[in-house]
């Protein structure tokens, strides 16, 4: 009896088990079609940017459609009215709805910069890949996949506040089971990420898509970050960042000034920046300690990241994912360096 009691717990336990893995630039369409076709409740999804004029966009939406005919509820949110993206999203919004696809625009106060896909409630793909051809094959980019009924029904919370009311801060955290990681939304990324470069002792690695200096502003959340990165390396702490560089005449040139002026302040204090080529755009949102822990999510280092968007991420100490975003991080800094 007893042994047939410990193998129902173990069993139990599995099926409750928080299994992760990291889902990286071109990896994303895999990972996302993967857990979209085996939806059998609900598709819950939340995207900056989604665009339908590629085959791989339609073959996602196709994917969306054949599971809206089989009675799932399918939703998708998207940015309303950031700079170009509203038209854009229109669109695609206009092409959802053709199918009869459950789809709405945000309001106007808060952007919503998060990445997220959850279904049934179980399946969790969170980072920093939005829905287009260039973000999903192109781009640097870092997500987690997650199959787990905590982290599940965490972020479907977030997801069910955000359709229901957009212009609010939902500043929610949650803990998987085994308390290796711990899931955040909008407001509480500098806290988490802040304890994982104060906790460092032999090596911090940033991958980062922009990262802003508010010099005037000490008490900023990004350059209380910067400060911590100084004081790291200041106890001997080995850090090393990869940035976004994007062409003079791109519509997002201010990154590359913003990351360069950051890059040559930080130089001062022994820390090394590189950048990509201009042909890649690294849209990663990595902060990454030790071997121990890394973050994961859909937040850039500058000042509207923190006040007016909508955002989601991750932190874990999930040694098999820990491991492959250093393998990932060394990779691309090799690349560059």
């Amino acid at each position: 009896m007893k042994k047939y009691l410990l193998l129902l717990f173990v069993c139990v336990s599995c099926i409750h088990a928080q299994q992760l893995e990291a889902v990286c630039n071109e990896e994303y369409p895999k990972a996302l079609k993967k857990i979209l076709k085996k939806a059998s409740k609900s598709i819950s999804i939340i995207s900056l940017s989604m665009k339908t004029n590629t085959r791989l966009g339609r073959e996602i939406i196709s994917i969306l459609e054949r599971a809206n005919k089989r009675r799932i509820k399918v939703r998708v949110l998207l940015e309303g009215d950031y700079k170009s993206l509203g038209k854009q999203n229109e669109e695609t919004l206009a092409y959802l709805k053709e199918r009869n696809i459950d789809a709405k625009l945000d309001g106007e106060k808060y952007i919503t910069h998060a990445k997220l896909i959850v279904v049934d409630s179980l399946h969790v793909l969170v980072g920093s890949t939005n829905l287009t051809y260039a973000s999903m094959i192109y781009n640097n980019e870092s997500n987690i996949l997650i199959e787990s009924r905590d982290a599940g029904k965490f972020y479907q919370k977030y997801f069910d506040a955000l359709w229901k009311n957009d212009n609010k801060e939902y500043s929610f955290k949650g803990y998987s089971r085994d308390k290796r990681s711990i899931y955040f939304t909008d407001d509480n990324y500098i806290d988490f990420a802040g304890k994982v470069i104060d906790g460092a002792r032999r090596e911090i690695c940033i991958m980062m898509y922009m990262i802003k200096r508010l010099p005037w502003k000490k008490q900023h959340p990004v350059e209380k970050l910067l400060q911590k990165l100084i004081k790291a390396r200041k106890r001997g702490v080995r850090v090393r960042i990869v940035a976004e560089r994007t062409p003079r005449d791109a519509f997002n040139s201010h990154v590359t000034k913003f990351n360069k002026e950051t890059a040559e302040y930080l130089r001062e204090y022994g820390i090394k920046t590189v950048f990509d080529d201009l042909e890649t755009t690294t849209h990663s949102k990595i902060v990454w300690a030790d071997g121990k822990q890394v973050v994961i999510g859909s937040y850039n280092w500058y000042s509207q990241e923190k006040t007016s968007n909508h955002q989601t991420g991750i932190v874990t100490g999930n040694r098999k994912v820990v491991q492959q975003f250093k393998k990932y991080f060394d990779e691309i800094y090799n690349k560059y360096k």
